[in-house]
């Protein structure tokens, strides 16, 4: 087994929508631009979630770009306006 060192690690270069931002959209979604493209198998609705304050868990779907540099979450339903939202991403 080969060890893999913090320098190897993805990084998230760009987050869109920017964080603690007011009055988005009912259907926004959240993106996660990383500086090299990602294994997409590392990722599942399981790994990349969001969470709102009134609403809880809000079932989503992932999707990656082409280059499979950013990772998308797009709600299934509208989000509850002015509930906080918050996106949860962890690499299995």
């Amino acid at each position: 087994m080969l060890a893999q060192s913090a320098s190897d690690s993805l990084r998230i270069i760009s987050l869109q929508p920017e964080a603690n931002l007011a009055n988005a959209s009912a259907s926004t979604s959240v993106s996660v631009t990383f500086d090299r493209p990602a294994q997409i198998g590392d990722f599942s609705v399981d790994t990349f979630v969001l969470y709102g304050e009134r609403a809880g868990f809000i079932p989503s779907t992932i999707s990656f770009s082409s280059d499979s540099l950013t990772l998308t979450l797009a709600p299934d339903s509208p989000l509850i306006y002015g509930d906080r939202m918050t996106a949860i991403l962890l690499k299995q």
